[in-house]
């Protein structure tokens, strides 16, 4: 009995001398989540920029449409290409990590193309165009992913050298899409990807109801300098 008492006297003894010594039980690493990104940029205010452009564009006349000449009406219908410059403006509203606003664009162009169809000199040019659009985003803190669309018009220039030319205002519509990255100093570099498209319209170069229905396409890339205030 005396050597229990004994035993169990050392026992508790060795369990009070462990605690003493701070002697714990391991305990499972916790594991914290990454915090959420935080937007720190805000893109609500107004914007003005300038651009250089690059474009090509296409034109069809109405197919069924006689000859001229002995020539199928679209060989007088050369497609073009060429540089422009151009300016912008508008009003972004920001949303959580949603950027919507409106804007307004205005270029001039020299998409030209030019053919010879019958010892005729023939040249087609887009000499300008102007937008509005509404737009919509998705804001990544100082980057924005966007799309753009709306009405559109232009001028366009068909010229039989040395017979007779005609400018015409044609309407249509715009879609776009691009990238912008917000810079220091209130300066943002944007590019967009632009698809033109415009109603057909009359064109009576040669002769009254020569070109009739022409159809006018273009597609564009644009580099801009933006600034916000």
């Amino acid at each position: 009995m005396r050597k229990f008492t004994v035993s169990l006297s050392a026992l508790a003894l060795s369990a009070g001398m462990a605690h003493a010594g701070g002697m714990t039980v391991p305990q499972e690493p916790t594991v914290m989540a990454p915090a959420p990104m935080m937007q720190t940029y805000d893109w609500t205010g107004g914007y003005v920029g300038l651009g250089l452009t690059y474009g090509r564009a296409s034109h069809s006349a109405d197919a069924t449409a006689p000859d001229v000449g002995g020539f199928p009406v679209n060989d007088f219908w050369p497609n073009g290409s060429g540089w422009g410059i151009g300016g912008l403006g508008g009003y972004n509203w920001h949303d959580g990590n949603l950027v919507y606003g409106v804007e307004g664009h205005v270029s001039a162009h020299r998409m030209r193309g030019d053919a010879n169809v019958g010892g005729v000199d023939i040249e087609t040019d887009i000499r300008s165009m102007a937008s509005i659009r509404g737009r919509l985003g998705v804001a990544q803190d100082r980057t924005l992913f966007f799309m753009t669309a709306g009405p559109a018009i232009a001028n366009v220039r068909h010229n039989a050298v040395g017979v007779d030319s005609e400018s015409n205002t044609v309407t249509g519509f715009v879609i776009g899409a691009g990238i912008e990255h917000a810079m220091a100093g209130g300066w943002n570099l944007r590019g967009d990807l632009e698809h033109h498209r415009f109603r057909s319209k009359d064109f009576n170069t040669v002769a009254p109801g020569t070109f009739p229905n022409v159809r006018t396409r273009a597609n564009l890339a644009r580099i801009s300098a933006v600034y916000r205030f």
